[in-house]
């Protein structure tokens, strides 16, 4: 069983030797993209109490072809002990994604069970915040933006994380804070 293979290897992570711990999949948990909205909620319901538990700092997904970092966030709120989550998945591959949920128009309809990508919509637990789908960019995504590009993260003096986008035209735009100084989330 998968999660119970997830629990045990992040449980043996000495964090005192592997300060950061990162977590990669493909299909984005928190995607404002209007074809990837709530994409794979049935995977976040099920993984993010335990990736919250073993405090992941960060996690990269693909799918989407754009890019979007979000705050720290769990259960779509902000958490200074929840991960980052960066979707980088516009290698160039792909026809960029430029329209959000938040776009007048552009929520699913929830009634619908459609597939797009890898999963359908996934509206069973009801509305986040008392809404199908946000008005506004969501608290959670920090920063969204139709590009192709690549990524790099980089790790200095087992303090910080430094994550760079290289954006095509070619250019170098940081992923996001001086990207993640140590938290302590200790329970």
């Amino acid at each position: 069983d998968q999660y119970i293979w997830l629990e045990s290897d992040l449980g043996n992570i000495n964090r005192s030797e592997t300060p950061w711990v990162v977590a990669t999949w493909s299909p984005p948990w928190y995607s404002t993209f209007k074809g990837h909205y709530r994409e794979a909620e049935s995977m976040r319901i099920n993984l993010e109490d335990l990736l919250y538990s073993y405090q992941v700092d960060i996690v990269f997904n693909s799918q989407v072809d754009a890019y979007e970092r979000s705050n720290r966030v769990y259960n779509y709120t902000l958490d200074q002990c929840g991960p980052v989550y960066i979707t980088i998945g516009a290698g160039g591959a792909g026809k960029l994604e430029t329209e959000h949920v938040d776009d007048p128009g552009n929520c699913p309809d929830h009634s619908q069970r459609n597939s797009v990508g890898s999963c359908s919509f996934d509206f069973t637990l009801g509305p986040v915040n008392d809404e199908l789908c946000p008005l506004n960019q969501p608290d959670y995504s920090a920063y969204r933006e139709s590009s192709f590009g690549i990524g790099m993260l980089e790790v200095s003096l087992l303090s910080h994380l430094y994550c760079l986008v290289f954006k095509s035209p070619l250019r170098l735009v940081p992923c996001g804070t001086s990207m993640l100084g140590s938290v302590d989330c200790k329970s």
